[in-house]
């Protein structure tokens, strides 16, 4: 899928033509080759939509103010998100209430009626990666430093893992792994039977690439600490 930005006589464009749909959403316009819609049945996917269903029955449910509230929030400067344009937009109450108690449920936390107070979470301070086999077992994660993750709920990986990745990924990733309430004292993550779940054993010279971020006791997430290593790491 391709972001656009179109002018007269063009601006407005919506529909299929040529085999490629225009459309638009809250980040911007945006091109695309059709295709028939995929139905994937993944146990993430399954439960990412059972997710979502809870939570929008949800917004039914809640009060006034605490939809108010929402608006509020998602109107904030704070709340402002960019495309890979460049440009600044913003989502809704309801899409923030669905994001933050989406992120809330895949760390196994109960879902909030009232928006977030605090602020969110600063980048991750991550000090290496760890992929490598010692006596037949695997290791695939990340080391940081004690009380990294204590004042959180959660950290999350999103990685990709295939033999001859470029050093630069920008799509692909795969959530593998939410890990909640760590505490203070640990060091280090492993998600090692996540990797051979989705992707086997590494081979020499596989790149692992990894985003990670912090995430709040209220859904809220920092922006992604991102690298990769190489297989088989030191």
């Amino acid at each position: 899928m391709a972001i656009t930005k179109l002018a007269a006589p063009l601006a407005g464009l919506r529909g299929t033509i040529g085999g490629i749909t225009y459309s638009e959403n809250k980040s911007a316009t945006y091109a695309k080759l059709w295709n028939p819609p995929s139905n994937p049945r993944t146990v993430l996917q399954s439960q990412q939509r059972a997710f979502l269903n809870e939570i929008a029955q949800d917004w039914g449910s809640i009060t006034a103010s605490d939809r108010a509230g929402w608006d509020t929030f998602a109107a904030l400067p704070a709340q402002a998100l960019t495309n890979s344009l460049g440009d600044t937009y913003y989502i809704s109450g309801f899409l923030w209430f669905v994001k933050c108690n989406t992120r809330l449920l895949q760390a196994g936390l109960a879902t909030s009626d009232t928006a977030p107070v605090s602020a969110r979470p600063g980048i991750p301070t991550i000090t290496g990666i760890v992929y490598k086999t010692v006596t037949s077992v695997l290791y695939a994660g990340i080391t940081f430093g004690a009380g990294e993750f204590g004042s959180h709920s959660g950290v999350i990986f999103y990685a990709v893992s295939v033999g001859g990745a470029p050093a630069v990924k920008y799509s692909g990733f795969y959530l593998a792994t939410v890990a909640n309430a760590i505490g203070g004292g640990a060091t280090s993550l492993d998600f090692a039977t996540q990797h051979e779940d989705r992707w086997g054993s590494p081979d020499n010279g596989w790149r692992m690439h990894l985003q990670v971020f912090a995430q709040s006791t209220e859904g809220l997430r920092s922006a992604p600490w991102g690298d990769f290593a190489q297989y088989p790491t030191p």
